[in-house]
């Protein structure tokens, strides 16, 4: 009887990295650009730096559904990918302000029209069924 060897099964990390580089040639730039701020956690911080530079615990109030460890990993993501930079004001106590890199101040007239969009289609979705609960 034959031996039949069963190929080692590839890591989680191993099958993101295939799955990075196959969308990355196939991908759109619109579809890009999606993929590094379109989630709701991003698009909060990236939001909420866009009036003005914040410290950690500045945005954690202003972005509504970060805890600070998602809000660690957003912003370590972010600078990652040059959106936003941290500039450390003192190290007794620590305290990092947060802003927007040159890059992603280009972000701001995107997240506006989403803003725009918003308040034209989704928002009138919403607000007669909560009309309707109110009145009932």
């Amino acid at each position: 009887m034959p031996v039949v060897r069963k190929r080692p099964r590839k890591t989680k990390s191993e099958r993101a990295a295939i799955n990075r580089e196959v969308r990355t040639h196939n991908a759109c730039p619109a579809i890009e650009s999606i993929a590094k701020v379109g989630n709701e956690l991003r698009l909060a911080v990236v939001s909420s730096l866009i009036q003005r530079p914040l410290r950690f615990n500045e945005l954690l109030e202003t972005a509504t559904g970060l805890d600070p460890r998602s809000l660690s990993r957003v912003l370590k993501y972010l600078g990652s990918e040059g959106i936003v930079h941290g500039d450390v004001l003192s190290t007794q106590p620590f305290a990092v302000q947060y802003s927007l890199t040159e890059k992603g101040r280009q972000l701001e007239p995107v997240v506006e029209a989403l803003r725009v969009w918003g308040e034209r289609w989704i928002i009138p979705e919403i607000a007669p069924s909560s009309a309707t609960r109110l009145s009932s």
